[in-house]
């Protein structure tokens, strides 16, 4: 665990593709929305790609940081027909999940079973943006789609598992505190955690997953 590697095995069930008749049919009755944040408007057309392989419905809510890119988006998503489609100017705070846990909380919780989260990931900074291509690759093929409908086969686990609160992809390593922690604690205390926090704990690495607005 010190070493930031769970010991053995996946530490949790994976969920894995199967049948996709059955995945749409039992996810069918949950209401649905993905929340993506784009600071780069260009990756929308490659989400929707990803969304594309997939039956369910799904509103989509889309939050960007000025005029110019929320009218690329709008023109990006309007072939969308598996859901409704909102396009939202938020102040660049944040960064991705400032988005969904400030503008979008009251519409979200009121009006939704579950609700994803992802964003267009480009970590420009890092080996000239191709690992972070990479990973949010690794996130959507995971999440949403394209060789797999993964959308689907989330929300069945979803429709069958009723005290599932949330999934996300995993990978090995665990992640510490860094310079949260006394952050973190105060959080615990506000939400009644009486244990010690982990000095390192299983998290949406990328912060994208599919959650139940109940948890």
């Amino acid at each position: 665990i010190r070493s930031g590697r769970p010991d053995g095995a996946w530490c949790h069930d994976v969920i894995v593709p199967g049948t996709a008749d059955s995945q749409v049919a039992r996810g069918a009755d949950l209401k649905v929305a993905l929340h993506a944040h784009f600071f780069y408007p260009e990756l929308a057309a490659d989400l929707l790609r990803a969304l594309s392989v997939n039956r369910a419905r799904c509103d989509l809510f889309i939050t960007t940081d000025d005029e110019r890119k929320a009218s690329a988006l709008g023109e990006a998503t309007r072939g969308y027909h598996r859901g409704e489609v909102q396009i939202r100017l938020v102040p660049n705070l944040g960064r991705d999940i400032g988005p969904l846990l400030a503008a979008l909380a009251e519409d979200v919780l009121l009006g939704y079973d579950v609700i994803g989260h992802v964003h267009g990931k480009r970590s420009l900074d890092i080996d000239n943006g191709a690992m972070g291509d990479r990973w949010r690759e690794f996130l959507w093929q995971h999440l949403i789609g394209d060789l797999h409908p993964m959308l689907d086969i989330v929300m069945d686990r979803f429709a069958e598992d009723r005290g599932l609160g949330m999934v996300f992809a995993g990978e090995p390593h665990l992640s510490d505190w860094d310079g949260n922690l006394d952050i973190a604690k105060v959080l615990a205390r506000r939400v009644g955690l009486a244990e010690a926090l982990p000095p390192y704990f299983d998290f949406p690495v990328g912060t994208m997953f599919w959650a139940r607005t109940q948890a």
